[in-house]
């Protein structure tokens, strides 16, 4: 493996690390605080969610986030943050 592979490497591992940090904060957060995530549904996005939808919902962006800091699975946990990136930025 070259330097230039090396240092490659290193950058994809520092994006992929950083994205998962990113979504996996308001992951958390959706646990810690489900009945602010409940209201931002209701308001936003005019859906009534339960608390147990929300801690699924935090479960399953935690989930993905962790497949996607250790790399498994690629294309479902890379895609699945990009769609809910997406999501999140092209909301009203």
């Amino acid at each position: 493996m070259t330097f230039q592979d090396r240092k490659d490497a290193l950058a994809l591992l520092i994006l992929r690390l950083g994205l998962a940090w990113f979504i996996c904060l308001w992951a958390i957060h959706k646990i810690l605080a489900p009945k602010q995530y409940q209201f931002i549904a209701r308001r936003f996005d005019d859906v009534d969610m339960s608390l147990a939808q929300v801690y699924l919902v935090a479960a399953v962006q935690t989930s993905l986030c962790i497949l996607v800091a250790l790399g498994v699975f690629r294309i479902f946990s890379y895609g699945g943050l990009a769609m809910m990136h997406l999501f999140t930025v092209t909301r009203r």
